[in-house]
């Protein structure tokens, strides 16, 4: 157990180093923070029921609904900050399946040694060399998919199936599509960035790399 906690130290150091003298990054990393903190209290930050209609619909924002209301009359920023915890859902799960996926890897390799080790061992490497752009745009797609709320349908709130149901009010309630995606573009980004240090930070690669 110490030998196990020594050696992830090492690791810990090097993605809080990277964080501290990456502000892009640091600032992804606070965002999905608050992200999740939103999320997990979102029935105590929230000032309405997101499914209570508070008001006339596409009311402007006023003292009431700081953001306005939706085409049914319900708070704006009350179904937005519930619709937070999608998001949370989804980053947990991809971090449980690649996790999960990490582990098998390992598993295997250590299990059966030899050929299957070095094939594997490959295998990693050439992820690790893949460009940055072009698996941030693989991520970004997969992300932007998943936030876009297939699969969830009102009046559950997602920030996806929100963007997809201002379509019809471009013209006359705009704010209704630029709050969900807004909020959806900066996850994708903050993702990147985030996992663009921890690659830096973790790439085997990189150990000779000065230790921030």
């Amino acid at each position: 157990m110490a030998i196990a906690v020594a050696s992830a130290a090492p690791g810990r150091h090097r993605v809080v180093g990277r964080l501290a003298h990456d502000p892009v990054a640091a600032a992804g990393a606070a965002f999905l923070v608050l992200v999740a903190l939103v999320a997990v209290f979102a029935p105590v930050v929230a000032p309405h029921d997101p499914y209570a209609i508070v008001d006339r619909p596409l009311r402007p924002p006023n003292d009431a609904s700081w953001l306005g209301t939706d085409d049914v009359g319900r708070d704006l920023l009350s179904r937005l900050i519930h619709a937070s915890r999608v998001t949370l859902a989804v980053g947990v799960g991809a971090a449980l399946l690649t996790a999960s996926i990490g582990t098998l890897v390992g598993a295997l390799a250590g299990f059966y040694g030899g050929r299957t080790d070095t094939l594997l061992s490959g295998w990693i490497n050439v992820m690790l060399s893949i460009p940055t752009l072009p698996l941030a745009l693989v991520l970004s797609a997969f992300v932007e998919v998943t936030l876009l709320g297939y699969g969830i349908q009102p009046p559950v709130a997602s920030w996806g199936n929100m963007l997809q149901n201002a379509q019809r009010y471009l013209r006359t309630a705009p704010a209704l599509a630029v709050y969900p995606g807004l909020l959806i573009s900066l996850t994708v980004v903050s993702i990147n960035f985030v996992g663009d240090a921890l690659r830096d930070a973790l790439d085997p690669a990189r150990k000779g790399a000065p230790d921030w």
